[in-house]
């Protein structure tokens, strides 16, 4: 369950910071691949 937090503190991080949090954006604050993201954030 800790990686969800991280995804989510990630984004909530983000947006506060650009408006938007894009899944490029979001591979680099995390260091993992595109599609591990979109993964998570599908669910």
């Amino acid at each position: 369950m800790r990686a969800l937090e991280d995804y989510l503190m990630a984004i909530y991080r983000l947006e506060e910071l650009f408006g938007e949090a894009r899944t490029t954006i979001l591979t680099n604050e995390l260091g993992v691949k595109p599609a591990t993201v979109s993964k998570m954030i599908s669910r």
